[in-house]
């Protein structure tokens, strides 16, 4: 039987960056990111972060800023996350 973990982690990652990219994060470029879901391995360990804009000019510029941000957002994850490996982050 497959464990239902991942699934349960990767519910807490999409909360957790959420809250990050809306509460912490300055930068412009990433001011209207909606984050639509994460695929996380079963090993926990790589997570794919998928996300939405409301204009799909901005889509360069607002993956830009994600990944300028990514090693911030992974920091805020590893302290309010109680996980042995935190997960590299691709969006």
């Amino acid at each position: 039987m497959p464990s239902r973990r991942p699934e349960r982690v990767s519910g807490l990652l999409l909360e957790t960056i959420a809250e990050t990219l809306l509460r912490e994060v300055k930068d412009p470029r990433v001011s209207t990111v909606t984050l639509t879901g994460v695929r996380i391995g079963p090993d926990l360990k790589a997570a794919k972060i998928f996300f939405t804009l409301r204009k799909k000019e901005d889509l360069a510029n607002a993956l830009a800023g994600l990944r300028k941000a990514t090693g911030f957002i992974r920091r805020q994850v590893a302290g309010r996350l109680q996980l042995r490996y935190v997960p590299e982050l691709e969006f």
